[in-house]
């Protein structure tokens, strides 16, 4: 029969914090512990509040980081040394912001339907009268007539 082995608090906590600090199946081979063991630690409560405070930890470093990197470009725009200190504060940035839920990216989004109806046919309308084959297309652009009025049914 398999012995188990059994480990102290604080061999756990110490795992733990490895695993929070450079992933699971990193604390796995630096420790020798199996992963399922390190997997499961980390999924214990006795070891949330570890988790937390040492991610809180982390941020607190990034953070302090984040500004001597930032006095770095500052002062690397004076002697034109600023292209690799500027990419190592944009990546401590990004891994401070994914640590601390901030934002990591800016999407925007448009509505493509902000218009009526009516105006959406009547632009249906006037491509199919310039694609319309003999067409010629207007030398100005057409007079413009409010949203809904002169439209047209589709032919059919």
């Amino acid at each position: 029969m398999v012995s188990r082995r059994r480990y102290t608090k604080a061999q756990k906590a110490e795992v733990v914090g490895i695993a929070v600090m450079s992933g699971q199946r990193s604390a796995s081979e630096a420790t020798g512990i199996p992963l399922s063991t390190v997997h499961a630690w980390m999924e214990h409560p006795d070891y949330a509040q570890l988790r937390t405070k040492t991610r809180e930890d982390v941020a607190e470093q990034f953070w302090a980081a984040i500004q001597i990197s930032l006095k770095a470009v500052v002062d690397g725009i004076a002697d034109g040394k600023l292209s690799e200190k500027a990419i190592a504060l944009g990546v401590l940035y990004d891994k401070y912001a994914l640590m601390t839920g901030g934002a990591t990216g800016r999407m925007e989004n448009r509505e493509l339907n902000d218009l009526p109806d009516s105006a959406y046919v009547e632009a249906l309308h006037e491509w199919q009268r310039l694609t319309r084959p003999g067409s010629e297309r207007p030398e100005t652009a057409p007079t413009e007539e409010p949203a809904g009025e002169g439209v047209r049914p589709l032919p059919e």
